[in-house]
Parts: C-alpha cells; structure tokens; sequence
C-alpha cells in the first residue's frame, strides 16, 4: 500500500511512481509544465521546496507529478550541468528533512535505496571513533555501498557489510538519491511531445547561468594553459570534437581540477563549438569527462598532431615540448 505522507515529502521514492501507475490517465496541461519550469528555476537557486501540511492523496500525487514533471523537463533540455544542480539540491534538501524523521521513516525511505540496509543498537568502536554509550549504527551490504560512491578507505567492513553512524550513513544516502534524480536510462526523446520540447526551451531562458567559464589565469603554466588546449577551448568543426573533449578533460585531469569545476571547461568548449547538423552536446563531453576521471590517462602530444589538434605550438611550447607527454 502506498504510503501518501512520505510521495508527498519524498516524491522520488518508489511509492511515487506507483502512484502515478495507479491515477494514470489525465491530461497533460501546460500549467502543469509551467509549475515544472518554476519548480526547477527555485530548487536550482537554492530555494527550499516549500512542505504542504496536507499529507493526503490529493498532495501525494500532485508533488509525484510535480516531480516528474521536473524530471521530463530536465531531460528534455538536455542541459547536464541543470540537472545536476537540481537533482543535488533536491537531494540536500531531502537529507536534512530525513535528519528529523522518526527512526521508522528514516528506514523506510532508506531501505527504499539500500535494500541490504539493517539497524542495531551497537557499543564499541566504529571507524575509529569509540560510541561509548549504546548508538544506533545502520549496516548494508558491499555491493550497496560501493554502487553509490562508498570510500572502502576508512569504512567499517565485517562479513561483507559496511557499518556506519548515521551522520555517515545521511551522506551516503544524499549520493543515492542524488544519482537517483538524475538518472535517465529509462527516458528516450523519441517520444516527447512538442509541447513538452516548447516548455524545456522556456525552462533554458529561465534558469540562472550556471557554467561561466572557468578562470585561465589560475592555471598559467599547466596542462589547461597551453596554447594548444587553448585553442580546442576555442571551439572546434565536426569530427574533432570527440578527440578536443578528451584531450581538456585529459589536461583538466593532471592539473588535478575539482570535476565540478571540469565541467564548467567542458560546457565553455561545447558552447564554443559550431552548430552543425548533429550537435555536440554537453551530455556528450561530460561522459567523455567522467570516463577520464577514471582513468590515469597520459597527455598525448601525437594525438592532438596526428588530429590536427594544435601541433603547430610543439615547437613553441613553453613547457618544453611535452611536458608529460607521451
């Protein structure tokens, strides 16, 4: 049975698209997408999602719809930087109003993420840290941790579990529900409707700027700094985007810049980038990103020559022909 009190706090539970599965059949209407796009423009600005106290079927399924809704927008305006900022601040917002619940909510929406998740009344030591008195400590299995981004650095591990306080385990969870907002392997542009396309459009005017470029001065001397990296930064022709996009996330990647801050390099370049018939989208250059991030990749030399990538400044290179290069 569904559970109307938590879809309306925590509209991106399962329970959520249940719902939505069980009152099937209305209409979309474009002050329904309208309340999307301001929905999304306020959680991108920081703005806290504001509570009904009416935790009723009504208020369930209009915040699940809401959600949706945002969701489908988001996606449609392809804009990865967009929905990484609302899917964050969302999941923050989440995290601290979990913080508050009772024990028994707390795990219910938990376990909706972690399906291994356990609770216990624990005395000892965890993490290093001694709990003194009894403490409630939450456990789930390996697999569970490490599929949302656990560090195994200092994590409590015993018989192919991973123990932790509640604090760490808040965090842990933030990450899934995070990942959760922002995944969209089950979505396909194939089959949004023109009106929601319109609204998306609407939605990109209306959010704030989020990927300025990034400041070259704090990188004079490094891997973004050379001309050549300078000069795919500029933009570049169709059949050199692919191999542009990897070597500023390689440069990105040994200069050691944060990757939030990659992705504003990487959306400078895409924006950069002339308009042909098949556009090279930011999607695309935050997947190349990732995947180097990775990866201990090299910078190679030969690749930007042999892709006419800026081999004419090897010669003239201030950090002498090479720097790392293989």
């Amino acid at each position: 049975m569904v559970d109307y009190s938590l879809v309306s706090k925590y509209p991106f539970i399962s329970d959520a698209k249940k719902l939505l599965e069980e009152k099937a059949g209305n209409e979309l209407r474009w002050e329904d997408l309208e309340k999307g796009i301001n929905r999304i423009v306020s959680v991108v600005r920081g703005r806290e999602r504001s509570l009904s106290a009416d935790l009723s079927l009504k208020t369930a399924h209009e915040e699940a719809s809401l959600y949706a809704i945002s969701r489908l927008l988001l996606f449609t305006l392809n804009n990865p930087l967009a929905s990484r900022k609302f899917a964050e601040e969302e999941a923050k917002q989440a995290a601290n109003l979990l913080a508050l619940e009772t024990e028994d909510v707390f795990f219910q929406v938990a376990s909706d993420f972690f399906s291994s998740m356990k609770q216990e009344n624990r005395e000892g030591v965890i993490t290093g840290i001694s709990l003194g008195e009894s403490m409630r400590i939450y456990s789930i299995s390996l697999f569970d941790y490490l599929k949302y981004g656990g560090s195994l650095l200092y994590a409590q591990l015993e018989a192919g579990r991973v123990f932790m306080g509640k604090g760490e385990f808040l965090l842990l969870l933030k990450k899934a529900i995070s990942y959760r907002i922002r995944d969209s392997s089950a979505m396909s542009l194939k089959s949004i409707p023109q009106m929601i396309k319109d609204a998306a459009s609407e939605l990109g005017e209306r959010l704030p700027k989020l990927a300025g470029a990034i400041s070259m001065a704090m990188y004079k001397g490094s891997y973004l700094g050379l001309e050549c990296v300078q000069k795919i930064l500029k933009g570049l022709p169709e059949g050199k985007r692919y191999y542009g996009s990897m070597a500023l996330a390689i440069a990105c990647a040994k200069d050691k810049i944060p990757k939030e801050e990659a992705v504003k390099v990487m959306a400078t370049f895409v924006a950069n980038c002339r308009k042909t018939t098949h556009p090279f989208t930011l999607r695309e250059a935050i997947s190349v990103l990732d995947w180097v991030y990775k990866r201990n990749i090299g910078f190679s030399c030969r690749m930007l020559e042999a892709n006419d990538l800026g081999g004419e400044f090897c010669k003239v290179c201030r950090l002498k022909k090479g720097f790392g290069a293989k």
